[in-house]
């Protein structure tokens, strides 16, 4: 599995979400925005999200809380 999180600085839910994924020990690749992405390119992929939004192998999975629920279903964490 392949995780990718779209954040910004000064995020601590980003931060959360980065913790998380060491913990379970996964690959990921975090892309922040105004360095990897703009503001109107996160809105065109994910409409007017908040942030993290967190994708595993391309498939949406949602905010922090949303990666949590799926590490726990997966039995990573």
């Amino acid at each position: 599995m392949k995780f990718t999180v779209y954040s910004k600085e000064g995020c601590s839910f980003c931060k959360k979400a980065e913790q998380m994924l060491d913990i379970a020990k996964v690959d990921y690749v975090v892309y922040k925005l105004d360095d990897h992405f703009t503001k109107e390119g996160f809105i065109s992929e994910f409409g007017n999200s908040s942030f993290p939004r967190i994708t595993v192998d391309g498939k949406l999975i949602g905010g922090c809380l949303d990666t949590f629920r799926f590490l726990e279903e997966k039995n990573l964490v």
